[in-house]
């Protein structure tokens, strides 16, 4: 098994919630990989979104979003899991402020670059409505000195 899939099962095993809110998607394949009943993909590059309206084709429960996700706000509610893997300057603070106003139940946070990802969590952390239920570092790309870390904050 790959560290990829091991970081996907790692992810599932925490999912609970019917909806799944998949910032920053890519192709969809994290989001896509959870269970869920309705799953929200939103992603800013428009080739990364057509790959996603690819792999999303014939599943009428997933609805694919090109947008920023700073500006696909209202997505974000304290009902669904939501999923962040963001570019390696780390989440928009519109996302935090979004985050830490709603309370998702869930947050999956990976991240390739560690240090934003603490300085983001630590943010969404001194809130006190959220505790680290799970954190591990994966080793995705072995030839290179990047490692991805995963973080799940769950709604105390």
């Amino acid at each position: 098994m790959s560290a990829y899939e091991v970081a996907l099962n790692d992810m599932r095993s925490w999912v609970k919630t019917p909806e799944v809110i998949d910032m920053y998607a890519g192709v969809g394949s994290i989001g896509m990989s959870m269970p869920y009943r309705h799953l929200i993909s939103v992603e800013l590059d428009s080739a990364a979104n057509i790959q996603a309206l690819v792999n999303a084709k014939n599943n009428k429960n997933i609805q694919v979003i090109l947008s920023e996700s700073e500006r696909a706000l209202q997505y974000i509610n304290g009902e669904a899991t939501l999923i962040v893997d963001p570019p390696r300057a780390g989440l928009h603070r519109k996302v935090i402020a979004k985050i830490t106003d709603v309370s998702p139940p869930l947050i999956a946070y990976l991240s390739c670059d560690p240090a934003t990802q603490a300085r983001d969590v630590a943010i969404i952390l001194e809130t006190g409505k959220y505790e680290v239920k799970f954190a591990r570092g994966y080793n995705f790309f072995p030839a290179t000195p990047h490692i991805e870390s995963l973080i799940i904050l769950k709604l105390k």
